[in-house]
């Protein structure tokens, strides 16, 4: 073993999270003017866990991802993975940490000049093994995201969309990492491929307790894989729990917008649900220190135009609502059962996105 990978390894068992962010926020620069992306944001995944983090695009999801790979430089607060503190002026920190990234276009996120061997090599380089050690561990690696080992020797191009993702997860998981950062990695596959790449993630979870921390806006696919759901908008997290629970019936009405914006196979249902949530083009930008969404918001008052609310626990729930009991989060804590139909008022909005996948539960594996 490495000295990195003792590293980790001593690490893992000393902390009691494999990652941790609190207080994070991002800015982002252009032309001289700063603009805040992401807004005191504080999450946490613990050993063993899958967690996801859903929000529509622009939301900050991945600015989160890559600052806590150590891509991008944060303005506020810290990151941990596994201990150890996350710099992005040393970007070995991350290598040293043990977190891996899966990307979300396998056709961009793999060199097309290289063979799958030295693609998956590359990971496990600073180790210094002999080049007979590294063939085996290729050919185990592949073998894991069921591939044949032979195709170590082929480029990136004669793969289809589904095998360049298993071949992207190979190379993440050749460094054993204790942590598995996944920014959208099946929303560039056909519907059919995505569940059997959420298949194999859920697979090696099971084989290596790998941690994981999936980023999407899919619902369904994040209820099926998932344990814990935070949800963010506009750079806040709006709310955080048990993912039964805010799929199942969720606090925030901006959660509630984006499960009645996933489809179902039910047209008469989906009917419904479209009439629930209508979609609108362009958004309103929020007024300074309010709420975010509280210009979409059919519950928005004074009191959400003024002032920003913050994460409080209801019940097994966090929530940033100003009317969570007003609009019954308190009693729904008591009587969810992670099967109900959310309740909407019919003037929600809800911005247009990219939206596929089916109804499933988490236990079983995807038919999509």
């Amino acid at each position: 073993m490495s000295p990195v990978e003792s590293a980790s390894a001593e690490e893992v068992t000393s902390s009691p999270l494999v990652l941790e962010m609190a207080g994070v926020s991002i800015d982002y620069e252009r032309r001289r003017l700063r603009t805040r992306a992401v807004h005191d944001v504080t999450l946490s995944v613990a050993h063993g866990e899958m967690v996801g983090l859903v929000g529509e695009s622009g939301s900050g999801k991945t600015s989160i991802a890559m600052s806590a790979l150590g891509l991008v430089p944060i303005a506020e607060g810290s990151i941990r993975v596994n201990g150890r503190s996350i710099d992005y002026r040393r970007r070995r920190s991350i290598l040293e940490a043990g977190a891996q990234a899966v990307f979300q276009s396998p056709y961009s996120s793999l060199d097309p000049a290289q063979p799958v061997k030295a693609i998956l090599s590359e990971p496990i380089f600073h180790e210094r093994l002999s080049r007979a050690a590294v063939v085996e561990r290729v050919r185990s690696a592949l073998e894991d995201v069921g591939l044949d080992p032979a195709a170590m020797e082929r480029y990136p191009r004669e793969f289809s969309g589904g095998q360049r993702q298993r071949i992207s997860i190979a190379r993440a998981m050749m460094a054993q990492p204790s942590l598995l950062i996944c920014d959208e990695p099946t929303s560039a596959l056909d519907l059919s491929v995505q569940a059997q790449v959420a298949n194999l993630l859920l697979d090696l979870q099971e084989r290596h307790r790998t941690s994981y921390l999936i980023i999407g806006h899919d619902l369904p696919l994040m209820n099926h894989l998932t344990s814990r759901l935070y949800v963010m908008y506009r750079g806040h997290i709006v709310e955080e729990g048990p993912t039964a629970l805010v799929y199942g019936s969720p606090a925030h009405p901006y959660t509630r917008a984006l499960v009645l914006a996933a489809p179902v196979p039910d047209p008469l249902k989906q009917r419904e649900r479209r009439a629930l949530a209508k979609a609108t083009v362009g958004r309103t930008p929020a007024a300074e220190g309010g709420c975010a969404f509280a210009p979409r918001c059919p519950f928005s008052t004074e009191l959400c135009i003024r002032e920003t609310p913050q994460l409080r626990r209801v019940g097994e729930v966090s929530v940033a609502c100003h009317h969570d009991e007003a609009l019954g989060t308190t009693a729904a804590t008591t009587t969810r059962t992670g099967t109900a139909q959310p309740a909407l008022s019919p003037t929600i909005t809800i911005a247009p996105a990219d939206q596929a996948g089916s109804e499933t539960g988490r236990g079983t594996h995807a038919s999509l």
